[in-house]
């Protein structure tokens, strides 16, 4: 029955089949369950393809679909309001920069649906390749796509913080089968963008076997493969050469509590708190999340040397590695996010700066700082800017660090598909360690979902354990096996919490 009737669409294409293609494509990333509504979507797609449409409908067509999957992606833009972070912006200012944002980001996205169906019209209008051959480098084309449109998204996005890359995966199709047991087993091949290629084909397998075949056939294939993947899978194994216990520190401290003098005390107050506690349970390393800046509010930061010689003494000198970050600015008044690892082995304190940055997070992107002026939101600009003029700092993290360091994946970085992957390439690690920080967020369920994908099929790919410990959201453990535990709570206090993570 879907079949016929995805035949019955092919023979009058109209917009309102592309905005339920959309949605279908889409949803999954707001309800996982229902991702498999995107492999009929890129089956209906490559129907299309077939047609004798014009090529500028079906090009248009393809806008409007990716257009929509790419908005539903990233709706979670939306959970960023109320913005406590800056201060004195109105209502009106914040949804109007909030819808902005959302659109024109899905609009920079939806570039890659228009490229796909450029090259892959073009490719099956020809006459001098084969025409299976072309449907065997479709899901290539597809992938090429996504990968465009992360790099379109980059320069839309492009600042004082920022440079042109394919990091941005919000809305990759990859992360639709990711989901799914079958697709995490896959993942340690390729990660996501193996994924992207499997989702692909495993609609174009479905639209060839839907000409060649019955309806019935087509349908007994269906269920067979969802069946498949959704409830099968190969066991895995996760081996630890070293034994590690982790402990976590999650907090709660929202924009709106950092935003008072009150409020920076109290956590001050509470980092120390909790630093105190998890050194006590001797683990091998403490992890605070992002932007913790537990260096600089307990100690000089300006002299790293005399803060690791004070914190030796004030932990009965403690072999545990504790990793804090922090806002840095250096004397030419450059702005970065840099991880202070307090290494109680070899008494060292080492440092590293955040590469990939947030757009209207951490810097105001070029255009976007244009635009708002010139609608007569200059003071919202200049507010932000205040508060978020960061840059890639110039430490980075190097293969001299000893082998018993983690490497540290900022926030926000998870979203670079082979971000684990590189690291692991550096030097040999023993784990990634991931501070997180939404504070910018008020309890975003979806980007959290999303995330999780993320940070699942990086360690499955990585073959490396990644911790995250996170404010104002919960620390994991993603094991390379695929398995996501949530820890050990072994102590709490005021607005924190010690998880205890083994692997």
């Amino acid at each position: 029955m879907v079949v016929h009737v995805l035949k019955n669409w092919v023979k009058k294409i109209s917009w309102a089949q592309a905005l339920v293609a959309g949605v279908c494509l889409g949803i999954g990333f707001i309800v996982p369950t229902l991702w498999w509504l995107g492999v009929l979507s890129i089956v209906w797609l490559i129907y299309i393809l077939h047609s004798d449409a014009s090529y500028k409908k079906i090009i248009g067509i393809y806008a409007v679909v990716w257009g929509i999957k790419a908005l539903c992606s990233i709706i979670w833009f939306w959970s960023a309001l109320p913005i406590d972070w800056v201060d004195g912006m109105s209502t009106v200012a914040q949804v109007s920069i909030v819808t902005t944002y959302w659109l024109t980001s899905g609009l920079w996205l939806c570039s890659g649906g228009i490229l796909f169906a450029a090259v892959s019209v073009w490719l099956l209008r020809q006459s001098l390749v084969p025409h299976f051959i072309v449907l065997l480098l479709l899901p290539g084309v597809w992938l090429l796509a996504e990968l465009c449109a992360a790099s379109v998204f980059s320069v839309f996005t492009a600042g004082p913080g920022s440079f042109v890359q394919t990091y941005f995966s919000f809305g990759m199709v990859g992360y639709l089968f990711g989901i799914t047991p079958g697709g995490v087993w896959l993942s340690a091949g390729a990660g996501v963008y193996g994924l992207t290629l499997v989702m692909v084909t495993l609609a174009m397998l479905l639209y060839v076997v839907s000409q060649k075949q019955s309806l019935r056939m087509t349908s007994v294939l269906s269920v067979l493969l969802y069946v498949i993947v959704t409830y099968g899978s190969l066991p895995t194994t996760n081996i630890s050469p070293v034994p590690v216990r982790v402990i976590a520190v999650d907090t709660q401290f929202d924009a709106e509590f950092l935003g008072t003098d009150v409020g920076l005390l109290s956590k001050n107050a509470s980092l120390k708190a909790a630093v105190t506690a998890a050194t006590l349970l001797t683990p091998e390393v403490i992890l605070l999340p992002e932007d913790s800046r537990y260096l600089v509010n307990q100690f000089d930061g300006a002299y790293p040397n005399q803060a690791m010689s004070m914190f030796q003494f004030t932990h009965a000198n403690t072999e545990s590695v504790i990793i804090d970050s922090g806002r840095y600015t250096n004397s030419q008044g450059v702005t970065v996010v840099r991880a202070n690892v307090f290494d109680g082995i070899s008494k060292k304190l080492w440092q590293f700066d955040k590469q990939y940055l947030v757009p209207q997070g951490e810097y105001v992107p070029t255009v976007y700082a244009l635009v708002l002026r010139l609608l007569g939101y200059g003071d919202v600009v200049d507010a932000i800017a205040a508060d978020s003029a960061y840059r890639p700092g110039p430490l980075t993290q190097t293969p001299t660090l000893p082998e018993y360091l983690p490497a540290v994946l900022f926030c926000f970085e998870s979203v670079s598909p082979s971000a684990g992957h590189t690291l692991r390439a550096t030097r040999n690690i023993p784990f990634i360690a991931h501070p997180v920080s939404h504070a910018w967020f008020h309890t975003p369920t979806i980007l959290w979902h999303q995330l999780d994908v993320m940070l699942q099929l990086q360690a499955r790919y990585s073959g490396v354990p990644i911790v995250s410990a996170g404010n104002m959201t919960t620390g994991k453990l993603y094991l390379p096996s695929g398995e996501i535990k949530t820890g050990t709570v072994v102590g709490s206090g005021e607005r924190y919490v010690l998880k205890e993570f083994q692997f």
